[in-house]
């Protein structure tokens, strides 16, 4: 796969950036790019200001009065899928733990920096019978998507203050609104991630806006996958009635890379959100949000995409209770090309259609998702239950299935908490894309300093 000169001219500056504000000093690092482009990267940094020799104190002091922080997150996870084949065991369990080590510089006229690694480990004497997805072994067992796998989770400098806002360089964690389009993916074990330039502005009369170019996204499974995407939200906030929010994700693949097992492509996804919670008085809120967008193709993408999203909800908290009823809808396609159904490649999809993660590709029928939560938190303690009914959004692709999950978690105290959630999924016995009932469980305890 080719890589442009711009893009490693942007990678050179990331390396010395993160070492300059890490160590005190700036240096080009070894590339094994064309002189051309160690050019164009040295030129980038020559770029960068150099505090004068009466700030270097000042500097050191700001780069050596940060702060360590990290986290820790033991998980037990356990799948039972229904699979037709006397090869394969339909019982998949895991044992994993996560450690988060991380480094936060003090701040030099407003820039700072960030560095933060991630490993997963199979916990020893624990269960690791299951198909992590990247070596697939044992391939008789069902997928577990936490491979053991040491990253560096985040890499970036900042400055808090660029007009009105704040300005990132470098690998850096992205989460919008929802995360029904853009997310970190925070339930596994290894986050989602992004190689990005972006800027984060708050302004006055609760306006707002995010653009960030991404250059490269590293997956749960320790990959990455090259982009030369453009991301961009116009918010507008009114207090105490809610939030109205206009967004373009122009995603772009290079070279027609694909994401997910059916190959969602290059898209452009236009669309437009309103989300509110509104205060009613003595512990009781009115919750409600509205949702609508369209994708079509763009850039290399050799097929023609042009689908609708559509999302509804209403809902009311009282006294910690809370009730809510929605409908979402994705665009399937008559030629039966998934590649041509609505798809959100860089969601976090664990929290959309099920936790038994059977839709985290729209199939080609696309999908129509009614569900119903009730939820109750008091304090440290939270519980909740969803239903959802699972249909094609093509009336002739038929019903996929229905779906109970639950989760109980408990605040110990505001650095460790704990907790226990499960999915069953019941698939229709007519359904014409090969879903299997699936059963997953879970058990985990994290601490974070």
């Amino acid at each position: 796969m080719n890589i442009t000169k711009l893009q490693l001219a942007e990678r050179g500056a990331l390396l010395a950036l993160g070492s300059a504000i890490l160590s005190g000093s700036i240096y080009a690092a070894p590339n094994s790019g064309t002189s051309d482009s160690l050019s164009m990267t040295e030129k980038t940094l020559a770029a960068v200001p150099i505090a004068p020799a009466g700030t270097l104190d000042t500097l050191h002091e700001a780069l050596t009065s940060g702060h360590f922080f990290g986290s820790v997150r033991y998980r037990f996870e356990s799948v039972d899928q229904t699979r037709v084949g006397a090869e394969f065991d339909s019982e998949g369990r895991a044992s994993t733990l996560r450690t988060r080590l991380g480094y936060e510089t003090g701040k030099f006229h407003g820039m700072s920096g960030v560095l933060e690694f991630s490993n997963v480990a199979s916990v020893p004497g624990g269960y690791h019978d299951y198909n992590d997805a990247v070596s697939a072994t044992p391939p008789n067992r069902p997928t577990i998507a936490d491979p053991t796998v040491t990253v560096v989770n985040q890499v970036y400098v900042q400055h808090d203050n660029v007009l009105n806002g704040k300005v990132k360089l470098g690998r850096q964690r992205i989460a919008l609104g929802n995360k029904r389009f853009i997310g970190n993916v925070g339930w596994r074990q290894t986050e989602q991630t992004y190689d990005s330039i972006s800027y984060d502005g708050k302004y006055k009369y609760g306006m707002s806006m995010y653009y960030a170019y991404i250059d490269r996204a590293n997956t749960i499974l320790g990959a990455s996958q090259e982009h030369g995407s453009h991301i961009l939200n116009l918010g507008k906030n009114w207090e105490n009635l809610g939030t109205l929010t206009a967004y373009g994700y122009y995603l772009d693949f290079p070279d027609g890379d694909m994401v997910g097992p059916s190959g969602a492509k290059s898209t452009v996804t236009i669309g437009g959100n309103f989300v509110g919670d509104m205060n009613l008085g003595e512990n009781r809120s009115l919750l409600y949000g509205i949702e609508l967008a369209h994708q079509s193709d763009v850039g290399d993408n050799p097929v023609e995409v042009s689908a609708t999203y559509s999302h509804a909800y209403l809902g009311a908290e009282v006294s910690g209770i809370t009730a809510k009823v929605g409908f979402e809808s994705l665009d399937g396609h008559k030629s039966g090309d998934g590649n041509r159904a609505f798809q959100t490649p860089l969601a976090t999809k664990h929290a959309w259609n099920g936790w038994a993660d059977k839709f985290l590709t729209t199939p080609s029928g696309g999908l129509e998702d009614v569900y119903i939560m009730v939820g109750f938190k008091r304090d440290a303690f939270g519980a909740d239950v969803t239903f959802h009914n699972f249909d094609a959004e093509l009336s002739q692709t038929g019903s996929y299935g229905s779906e109970v999950d639950g989760r109980i978690s408990y605040k110990v105290n505001e650095n460790m908490d704990l907790g226990v959630k499960m999915a069953d999924f019941n698939a229709d016995s007519d359904n014409t894309i090969g879903l299997q009932d699936t059963k997953k469980y879970w058990i985990w305890m994290s601490y974070s300093w």
